[in-house]
């Protein structure tokens, strides 16, 4: 197989704070996921630069659908490669998390400690994306299987769920909500 370099970049607004953009690269071997994600369970991620630029906001420019569902693509293909140093940037410190098998979290830092400790658990956790969606403009909506093997058991867990991620008008995640399908 040939390494194919990828490009994520998805512009994040805020109609009073102005404009920055995430890029990150990732070095794919290969396979292209059977819903033609670029991120597919072979993904290494090699370099996550955040950029920001200053200059005045337009009152329109706010995450698009499309950028909504790109930052989101780019969550779970961090999440797969368990960079909770690059998954930082991407969350409000004001977020909140809720997890039908995990339960509730406020703030970012008790998300990321729960985060630290979901993979320390299941080290080789790993998240099939089935579909992303925009649902209204308020959030993206994915459906999941979530596989890997706990530690403390031993044993397999495959579970699938729905997954719903929101963002701030920064272009942060605000909220995450994951739910038993």
């Amino acid at each position: 197989m040939t390494k194919k370099q990828v490009f994520f970049r998805a512009i994040y607004c805020h109609p009073r704070y102005g404009r920055y953009s995430r890029t990150a690269s990732w070095s794919n071997a290969g396979a292209v996921a059977a819903q033609g994600s670029l991120f597919s369970d072979n993904l290494l991620v090699v370099r996550c630069e955040l950029s920001v630029s200053t200059h005045k906001p337009l009152a329109s420019q706010i995450m698009t659908n499309d950028e909504q569902i790109e930052a989101a693509r780019a969550y779970i293909a961090l999440s797969n490669a368990h960079r909770l140093d690059w998954i930082s940037v991407m969350i409000d410190e004001s977020a909140s998390y809720y997890s039908a098998f995990l339960g509730d979290f406020q703030g970012k830092a008790v998300i990321l400690d729960m985060m630290t400790n979901f993979f320390a658990k299941i080290p080789d956790v790993n998240w099939y994306v089935n579909s992303y969606r925009s649902l209204n403009g308020c959030c993206v909506e994915l459906e999941f299987i979530r596989t890997g093997t706990d530690i403390e058991s031993d044993e397999s867990v495959k579970v699938s769920g729905v997954e719903r991620i929101f963002f701030s008008n920064e272009g942060l995640i605000s909220r995450i909500e994951v739910h038993k399908s």
